[in-house]
């Protein structure tokens, strides 16, 4: 069969969700790609949330949407219209479909946690300047099977919503702060405010958003040379700061290797660390956990770039228009929110949503830029979206 033939076999297959490529060598991948996908329905993997590798996808990060009070430096272009005050309207990346609302949220959301999802996490974009962020989640709450959920914000508005977001039952909170100086802070986050940050760290203490879990991703030359500090905070604080490294995704990979700090570079900064047992039945997450002598608090490392973690991999991604991201570097997303939209009944949604954890690949770099074997002119195998698109 031709390549145009199976392209245009495959595109009528999966409901015309997909990116045309632009030449032989990548519609050869994109066909390959695809048709794993595809083929994947006919019974291969596990029941329910099992992937076709065996891991057990109980995990899903639901990004509300798009639009941000901040324009961090690694996340977004400073130009983009999608960021602002939360009046801006609903961006949606230009992939053609309006932002779900808060039924059809939870209609996607009861769906997954039939199936075993057991934690929900809110993103965005900031999920905070979306204004049904209680009520939703009062809402996954209420669905059964939903043992935790939790939402990682830049705190900006959390003093304000803290409380209201604990009684709607919101578990916990991350918080993304990347420095601890104030001049710097603004700079990384184009204008931010650290002294509101903090004050929404205080208020999510207050209302018991606890543990709270500090987001740092680290880009070298930048803010590096805190790290020392942001370990200091655990000795008198019962929080987790986590070192992320930078991903390749969107801005960051135009950042390229040279900006990634790995956790060994930062674990060799802190020779005091001590390791932290971690009960991976309970705690199924990337990070590797440790503890200064005497510290109140814990310091974490996600390492995708230098410690890939894919093989222990358990969430799918959901985003704020209602396609489902296989993986964060996964070209092409499954559109779950045009059925969500319409009323199809519960089972059409998890046969779309076992489609998704069927897709998962392997490893999140044979979908990204290092694929070999793409020419490297168009969208495919590499993520041409932003982190705020996706939620991170």
């Amino acid at each position: 069969m031709s390549t145009l033939k199976q392209l245009i076999l495959l595109r009528i297959s999966s409901g015309g969700n997909i990116s045309i490529p632009c030449c032989y060598q990548c519609a050869g991948l994109l066909i390959k790609t695809l048709t794993q996908s595809i083929n994947l329905e006919s019974g291969k993997g596990g029941k329910n949330m099992e992937d076709r590798l065996g891991r057990k996808i109980t995990y899903l990060r639901v990004s509300v949407t798009e639009r941000c009070n901040l324009r961090c430096l690694y996340c977004r272009p400073e130009s983009d219209s999608g960021a602002g005050d939360g009046d801006c309207g609903n961006s949606n990346g230009g992939l053609g479909a309006a932002a779900l609302d808060n039924e059809s949220f939870l209609r996607i959301i009861a769906a997954a946690a039939a199936l075993g999802v057991k934690k929900i996490r809110l993103t965005g974009g900031e999920p905070l300047v979306y204004p049904d962020l209680a009520a939703l989640v009062a809402g996954i709450r209420a669905i059964a099977g939903i043992e935790e959920i939790t939402l990682t914000t830049n705190g900006l508005l959390l003093a304000e919503q803290a409380g209201q977001l604990k009684a709607a039952g919101l578990d916990r909170v991350n918080i993304s702060m990347d420095s601890l100086e104030v001049t710097r802070f603004a700079e990384l986050t184009r204008g931010g405010d650290l002294k509101k940050v903090l004050q929404g760290m205080a208020a999510a203490m207050a209302a018991g958003l606890s543990p709270i879990k500090l987001n740092v991703v680290l880009v070298k030359g930048v803010n590096d040379c805190e790290i020392s500090d942001f370990a200091t905070l655990t000795m008198g604080l019962p929080i987790q700061v986590r070192f992320l490294e930078l991903m390749p995704f969107g801005i960051g990979a135009e950042m390229g290797r040279s900006a990634v700090v790995s956790a060994d570079e930062v674990i060799a900064r802190l020779p005091d660390l001590i390791p932290v047992e971690i009960n991976k039945a309970q705690n199924a997450g990337p990070a590797r956990v440790f503890r200064l002598p005497g510290a109140r608090g814990t310091i974490g490392f996600i390492s995708p770039v230098s410690s890939c973690f894919c093989p222990s991999c358990n969430r799918l991604r959901l985003t704020s228009n209602g396609l489902l991201q296989p993986c964060l570097f996964s070209a092409e997303g499954i559109d779950i929110g045009t059925a969500a939209r319409s009323g199809v009944s519960s089972e059409e949604l998890s046969a779309i949503i076992r489609r998704a954890v069927l897709a998962k690949p392997e490893d999140w770099r044979k979908v990204a830029r290092e694929i070999p074997d793409r020419c490297g002119r168009c969208a495919l195998g590499r993520p041409e979206r932003q982190m705020s698109q996706v939620g991170g």
